[in-house]
């Protein structure tokens, strides 16, 4: 039975991958669909006790697995519709993760217990199991498969080597590679489970382990908690990464702790080392998991209350409220020691059950990541914490689907901002942008400050040109903005055309551009040194005309009797410039070419 059904999902992801091609197909619903039915399947081959349909107690265990795949799937279809691809991505780990903590559930009630009180109570410790063995026997599936695949293709490959191409074409055909893949999967897991005794053992094996990390890690997350202590918070803020690193110190805490801890059937107490000063560590350690959710919430709220809701945002946050379900709780452990096991077992049920939920119902059409992210910066914007230059425009318009793109066009058009002349046009010019890279650069130069520039002798370039020269240069974005720039026309190489020397206030050198094929490229620099008073008076020099060109001998300009060479150059990707600075006569400027990539 678990072949046939590794069949029929291997012949769902071919379908799958076979409609994804087809634009006609709704891709949202073809996700959803296929995740649905592939994790119900997989449930199937995991409870073996499912399929018997006839017995009345399977009911409940049905009712949770198509209850579950249904619901999630009918959300994940209205949270998906049309919205960045990495989110989508998100969606599809939290389904995998609440199907891995309902599986276990699932499977208890396919063997008849299916209540509370079945769960805290002497079954807890299948459930403990089935947690453990489930991860342990999918990943026994995937490696027979992969296996298979191996052995496909090294016999391709072989024929291939006496000029037969037939099996790689029958091999890598979609639809015989993932059914066949898929049937394999399905004798895995069957295999794993006529073997399962070798699968306890694995999972007793991995409980061992975590018996040798508990204490490592208990020393790593009290050291760290006192290295806080006395180097304070502000290193924590700074970093864009303190928080995911501090919710992962935690989970691995909650994850060794019940690993380790698991005591036998007839005992109430946690099954923690007997040494006195370890066993006490781990006590405190689990008071100080619950001072670092303290400080991961609060990190999290400062960033949420000073940029507002994001997609990243609210799943950070919901990380966040999981690892509290567990932790907090888990000081529950220190009151009676000598029943904590009970406690704990307590704790973890209700806990995953509050985290089921919370992840289902955070995804349903009205309230989701989306819609909160929406509604977050909309409001932010209208009340003016944020300016109109500043909003994450392209969030709204190009990451959040039709819904963010019709909640911005809606909110410009109510005209409720104070600036919605300014909001306006900056919504059209949006509007122009095909995606988020060509609007950043739109609105650079829509929020970029005035040129500030003089020419000195003749004018060269119109307004239009000298901007496009610059933009098209690989000067810093604010160059002639912040600071007055000076546009020296003069005849470094004796030919008959002009060059242009560019001069901004509080620099120490002259940029030097010169026409190629047309187009006017940035060929050479002039340092002129750091004397200050020089700096400065460049430009004069130049108006009163008291700087000349040298000969070639001397490969530079003089300027008051002291000569300031070309040292370097800047050559476009395309072609190096073969005539920059020369003329007919041999005279020309030095210049110390660079290679360009």
């Amino acid at each position: 039975m678990n072949a046939l059904i590794g069949l029929i999902q291997g012949v769902i992801i071919a379908l799958f991958i076979t409609l994804d091609d087809n634009d006609s197909v709704d891709k949202v619903l073809l996700i959803t669909a296929t995740m649905s039915l592939w994790g119900a399947l997989l449930f199937m081959q995991l409870s073996p006790n499912l399929m018997k349909i006839s017995d009345q107690s399977k009911k409940a265990a049905w009712m949770m697995l198509i209850g579950y795949f249904t619901i999630f799937g009918f959300f994940g279809f209205c949270f998906l519709d049309d919205i960045k691809s990495s989110y989508q991505g998100t969606w599809g780990v939290v389904f995998v993760v609440v199907a891995y903590l309902i599986l276990p559930f699932v499977q208890l009630a396919s063997q008849g217990h299916s209540t509370y009180q079945a769960w805290v109570s002497d079954s807890y410790q299948s459930l403990f199991s089935h947690a453990w063995c489930n991860a342990i026997i999918v990943v026994f599936g995937w490696l027979t498969a992969l296996a298979v695949w191996l052995v496909l293709a090294l016999w391709w490959e072989l024929f291939q080597v006496i000029g037969i191409d037939f099996f790689e074409e029958l091999f890598t055909n979609k639809w015989f590679a993932w059914p066949v893949l898929g049937c394999v999967f399905g004798i895995g897991i069957h295999a794993a489970h006529s073997h399962f005794n070798i699968i306890d053992n694995l999972k007793r094996l991995l409980l061992s382990m975590c018996g040798l990390l508990l204490p490592l890690v208990t020393l790593l997350t009290l050291s760290f908690v006192t290295s806080v202590a006395f180097t304070g918070l502000n290193n924590v803020w700074g970093t864009g990464v303190a928080t995911p690193l501090i919710l992962v110190l935690v989970f691995t805490n909650i994850l060794l702790i019940n690993g380790a801890s698991l005591p036998q059937k007839s005992t109430l107490r946690l099954s923690l080392p007997s040494n006195k000063v370890w066993r006490t560590l781990i006590y405190i350690n689990i008071v100080a998991l619950t001072v670092l959710m303290l400080i991961a919430a609060y990190s999290s709220y400062l960033r949420i209350a000073q940029y507002g809701w994001t997609v990243p945002r609210v799943y950070l946050a919901l990380i966040v409220v999981v690892m509290a379900f567990y932790t907090v709780p888990y000081l529950g452990l220190l009151r009676e020691r000598a029943r904590n096991f009970v406690w704990l077992k307590c704790t973890n049920v209700i806990a995953t059950g509050c985290v089921i939920g919370l992840l289902v119902m955070s995804h349903n059409p009205w309230l989701n990541p989306v819609s909160i992210t929406i509604k977050s910066q909309l409001s932010r914007l209208n009340n003016q914490q944020v300016s109109i230059d500043n909003f994450a425009y392209e969030l709204l318009y190009f990451d959040l689907g039709q819904r963010g793109k019709d909640a911005l066009t809606d909110y410009v058009k109510s005209g409720k901002h104070p600036q919605h002349i300014e909001l306006a046009e900056y919504y059209q010019a949006l509007s122009s942008a095909t995606d988020k890279y060509k609007w950043w650069a739109l609105k650079k130069r829509l929020t970029a400050k005035p040129l500030q520039y003089s020419w000195v002798g003749a004018l060269i370039w119109s307004d239009e040109k000298l901007t496009k020269v610059l933009e098209d240069s690989d000067l810093n974005q604010n160059t002639c903005r912040e600071k007055m720039c000076y546009f020296i026309s003069f005849n470094v190489d004796y030919d008959d055309d002009l060059e242009i020397l560019l001069h901004e206030d509080g620099t120490d050198d002259l940029l030097v551009f010169n026409n190629h094929d047309g187009k006017w490229l940035r060929s050479g620099r002039i340092r002129i040194g750091y004397d200050e008073d020089k700096a400065i008076g460049i430009v004069d020099m130049f108006k009163q005309q008291l700087i000349t060109v040298k000969p070639t001998r001397y490969k530079a300009l003089e300027i008051e009797g002291e000569l300031f060479e070309v040292r370097e150059q800047i050559t476009p990707l395309s072609r190096k410039p073969s005539t920059l600075m020369e003329k007919p006569n041999g005279s020309a400027i030095n210049v110390e070419e660079t290679e360009s990539d």
